[in-house]
């Protein structure tokens, strides 16, 4: 998950050089990289073009859509049961279980 935010913060960035004359360090603050240096490298990383080449349209560029997250719930068939009441009866055990010094009913 974590990776396809970086590379959706990425695209966007990409997207966005294209249309905003910002410095690269506008850029890459805005994308949460501490220096140019590290988001141009991540950038070329993905893209094959650093963000100045980018800007200039050289090259193709990766492109990742958003992440959409579906759950979908389905009920389950209602359980058929029924109660009957029996004799008591006592559980003996060999073994060692977290519930034997505590009232069971």
């Amino acid at each position: 998950m974590g990776e396809h935010i970086r590379h959706r913060h990425l695209t966007l960035a990409a997207q966005e050089l294209s249309r905003i004359q910002y410095k690269v360090i506008d850029f890459a603050l805005k994308r949460g990289y501490d220096t140019p240096e590290a988001f141009s490298k991540a950038f070329h990383r993905q893209h094959g073009v650093t963000p100045s080449e980018a800007r200039k349209h050289r090259g193709k560029l990766a492109s990742y859509n958003r992440l959409i997250i579906q759950v979908n719930l389905k009920g389950a068939k209602p359980m058929k049961y029924r109660i009957v009441e029996r004799e008591g009866f006592q559980v003996v055990s060999s073994g060692s279980f977290p519930w034997r010094k505590r009232k069971i009913w």
